[in-house]
């Protein structure tokens, strides 16, 4: 069940007892800093629509060479921030 602010903007999402983002969390752009970090699995989260393109997108990036541009995949609905310490529902570009 979605949770909105007063002005309409997505808040949380309130799955039973977990309260999750209201925005899609993307940190397939930060993969590999992840994965020195020793992040060893990452969560592919069901959409409603097009969740067979996300998994698609995350294998090409992760068979691609190089470090895909931070925020540069990022959808203006998904956030990143609090990999950068920011408010967790930000769109970070870049550190």
């Amino acid at each position: 069940m979605p949770a909105d602010t007063q002005d309409g903007k997505p808040l949380f999402t309130l799955n039973g007892i977990q309260t999750q983002s209201g925005s899609v969390v993307n940190l397939l752009p930060l993969w590999r800093e992840a994965e020195a970090a020793g992040v060893g699995v990452m969560r592919v989260s069901p959409r409603p629509a097009d969740t067979g393109a996300v998994i698609a997108g995350a294998r090409a990036a992760l068979d691609a060479e190089g470090t895909p541009e931070r925020g540069a995949d990022l959808d203006p609905r998904e956030c990143n921030g609090y990999w950068y310490g920011r408010a967790g529902l930000e769109r970070v570009l870049e550190s």
